[in-house]
């Protein structure tokens, strides 16, 4: 006795079968459920890898003219505040110091 695939739509000749010879369509049905679980399973850890990959790359520099580097450069510039107090300092120190020298002769 033969029977039709429903996929393919093919006869088969053999009725213990399990797959179709023509299409590979499964009869059983909890092969079929299986099959698709193994494809989805596989399919996730693809897009696993693949979103590690992209997580993996380095971001993109976005491309920037030098005028607008250098405004950029400008607005984040952290000026830096220098006192007169440290070189006050290090002047009186040096004074301090002749001044001594010249004492003890």
């Amino acid at each position: 006795m033969s029977k039709v695939c429903p996929n393919c739509q093919n006869t088969v000749e053999q009725d213990d079968r399990a797959f179709c010879p023509h299409c590979g369509y499964a009869f059983d049905m909890e092969v079929r459920l299986a099959m698709q679980m193994q494809r989805m399973l596989k399919d996730q850890a693809q897009e696993k890898t693949i979103k590690k990959e992209q997580k993996d790359e380095a971001p993109m520099r976005p491309i920037v003219t030098k005028d607008e580097e250098e405004d950029f450069s400008k607005l984040h510039r952290i000026e830096k505040k220098s006192s007169p107090l440290p070189i006050i300092i290090g002047i009186l120190f040096v004074i301090v110091i002749i001044a001594i020298v010249f004492l003890i002769k």
